[in-house]
């Protein structure tokens, strides 16, 4: 029997990178899995793929993780096709590269609102389907939000806000049976991806040299490094573990 076998699980950021993964993983294993995004078309193909492989059920909801209106709506529908909530996975986020001095408002708010609002938001609105039964949060943050990493200052402060959030609500929540943890994971994606290509191919070059640096020399695989260990973190192996920064990043940042 798989370990989430059953499982009623919500992703935000679903659609793209590990947020896919996991999915497909998940529904795989058993679950029934809410992907939830702003990417309509690849939300609805991976749906469709991950059902076609079951034997566990996907279904796509429409969801700005900005919206209080539209995360409300999109958790409730969710929640009512899945029959319940067991966890949620906060994965939406985005990157991008300006330099503190030269950014502004606009730049800043749209990183934030997406990585840090967006978290404050989803895990409130999967509160009220977590807290009579328990259940899992899992919010993604990065070890960016515990270096210095110039240029990404806004990423930088909304993924630390992820981090501290998470461990508020990992106090505030632990009555109700639920664990909240932050998810630092360093893996192959589009945003990756998206990164290399705004550094140009000398910063490009210095990124990959650095990711070869880390103690396992390699970036992450999200299928075979990262998404095993959510599935730990849904099964009851983990029903201990609350509050904790999980950084599954090949060693790139040592978490003390």
């Amino acid at each position: 029997m798989s370990q989430i076998e059953g499982q009623r699980i919500i992703i935000t950021g679903g659609a793209s990178g590990m947020g896919e993964a996991a999915a497909r993983r998940f529904v795989r294993e058993g679950a029934h899995v809410a992907v939830l995004d702003v990417q309509d078309d690849r939300g609805a193909a991976i749906v469709a793929a991950a059902n076609a492989e079951g034997p566990g059920r996907a279904v796509y909801q429409r969801c700005d993780v900005r919206s209080r209106d539209g995360v409300q709506t999109a958790f409730a529908s969710a929640v009512e096709d899945l029959g319940g909530l067991d966890a949620h996975l906060q994965c939406a986020g985005v990157d991008r590269i300006k330099p503190a001095a030269e950014m502004t408002e606009d730049e800043w708010d749209f990183v934030v609102d997406i990585n840090l609002k967006g978290t404050f938001l989803t895990n409130q609105a999967a509160f009220p389907h977590l807290r009579e039964n328990g259940g899992r949060v899992i919010n993604f943050a990065s070890s960016a939000g515990l270096i210095m990493f110039p240029g990404h200052g806004h990423y930088v402060a909304s993924k630390a806000g992820v981090i501290a959030w998470s461990r508020s609500l990992a106090r505030e929540w632990g009555e109700h049976g639920i664990t909240v943890n932050s998810f630092l994971p360093f893996a192959e994606t589009p945003m990756i991806d998206e990164l290399r290509e705004a550094l140009g191919e000398d910063g490009a070059a210095g990124f990959d040299e650095h990711a070869a640096a880390v103690p396992l020399g390699r970036i992450g695989d999200p299928e075979t490094d990262i998404v095993p260990v959510l599935l730990f973190l849904l099964s009851d192996a983990s029903r201990y573990i609350t509050g904790q920064i999980m950084a599954v990043d090949g060693g790139n940042v040592p978490v003390r």
